[in-house]
């Protein structure tokens, strides 16, 4: 739905330089042998986890040029003659996905 399209649009449009940070509470749970586990400090028996993944782009990939994609890699396409390698956005870009690989 439109948290999956939102997640298309945010990935298409970050760059290098740029971190996106995903976070959620994932689980909470209760521990069973708490008051084995430093009962002289800890007196709670629940917990709970807070999970991160922080996404980049590494430039040297963004910039590479020349190496096999697979089919079906989203790609940004730069119009013929821009400057090659450059970490400028190009408003002219667009994305295409590759329809066949060597």
């Amino acid at each position: 739905g439109a948290a999956k399209a939102a997640a298309v649009q945010r990935n298409r449009n970050f760059w290098i330089g740029m971190l996106l940070s995903d976070y959620d509470w994932s689980e909470n749970g209760v521990i069973a042998s708490a008051r084995q586990i430093q009962s002289e400090y800890w007196s709670l028996v629940h917990y709970s986890l807070f999970i991160q993944i922080t996404t980049y782009l590494v430039s040297s990939a963004w910039l590479d040029r020349r190496s096999v994609l697979p089919k079906g890699t989203e790609v940004t396409v730069k119009l013929e003659g821009d400057a090659f390698g450059e970490l400028q956005l190009c408003p002219d870009a667009f994305y295409a996905k590759v329809r066949a690989s060597p």
